[in-house]
């Protein structure tokens, strides 16, 4: 959903109505909704059919420290178990996801491991896709990925629950009515309990209107500050290619070299889902 800055100034009932117009496939209103633990809680017990506490969460969480592809977590929860919960919102269907998830795995699991200790203090990882369209094409809610032994058929467990869902697919179910509530996400909706709280606290209460207003304000100038820096940076790879010195690409883009180091192995993808 496209914001302008113009559209967040003005009064209370203006912006009111924009943070209407989202739901909870936008990565703004999924953000806040989700800092509430009550409200994340719900969201996951209802994903993996199973309560869950969670201890902790942190949203549009990045991982920079690896020698590729820097990562922004859309959740990462930690729950009472010990457990990490990944979960990512995906509308545009512009990649092949699976291997998607797998690089996020790796990426999590580099950032839990500490040196020094074994991998079998790996915690249990569940990997939770949520996208507008159908992963898999099957007509299914929910795709649960298992590592198979093809010789045996046994699973070989690794710790990981990889686990995509639909919301393009209807079923009469709690699931079902959950992930369509994620594309329509109406503040009068209250079948949710704590995170329809959430949802109508962000949309239809004064301080919940002007977070959401600041928080798409600050998500937008994020945005676009990285997508002027990811042109920037192209343009410097495209005069390294024509053997332009570094400190010279750097100088005409007017781009310092940490910054060019910091950006240059970004997922461009995130930067407009």
């Amino acid at each position: 959903m496209e914001i302008k800055h113009e559209d967040l100034i003005g009064t209370y009932e203006q912006k009111q109505a924009i943070a209407e117009q989202f739901n909870l496939m936008d990565d703004e209103l999924f953000a806040v909704v989700m800092k509430d633990k009550a409200a994340c809680g719900y969201f996951l017990s209802v994903l993996l059919g199973k309560p869950i506490k969670v201890l902790e969460v942190r949203t549009q969480y990045t991982i920079r420290n690896l020698p590729s592809h820097s990562v922004m977590l859309d959740a990462l929860v930690q729950d009472a178990e010990g457990s990490i919960i990944e979960v990512e919102v995906q509308k545009p269907d512009n990649d092949y996801h699976p291997k998607r998830v797998r690089y996020y795995q790796a990426a999590v699991d580099w950032s839990l491991l500490e040196k020094g200790s074994k991998y079998q203090d790996l915690p249990e990882l569940y990997l939770l896709f949520i996208t507008r369209f159908d992963v898999f094409g099957k007509g299914k809610i929910k795709y649960s990925v298992n590592r198979v032994i093809e010789e045996t058929g046994d699973v070989a467990d690794n710790g990981v629950r990889e686990i995509y869902f639909s919301t393009c697919v209807k079923e009469d179910s709690q699931l079902g009515e959950l992930l369509q509530y994620m594309n329509n996400s109406n503040a009068d909706d209250m079948r949710f309990g704590p995170l329809s709280e959430a949802v109508k606290f962000r949309k239809r209460t004064k301080e919940g209107v002007e977070s959401m207003s600041e928080a798409v304000r600050k998500y937008a100038a994020e945005q676009s500050m990285i997508a002027v820096i990811m042109s920037k940076v192209a343009t410097i790879k495209k005069m390294l290619a024509r053997n332009i010195p570094l400190g010279d690409a750097l100088e005409m883009t007017e781009l310092d070299q940490q910054t060019y180091e910091k950006y240059s192995n970004m997922d461009t993808s995130q930067v407009t889902e």
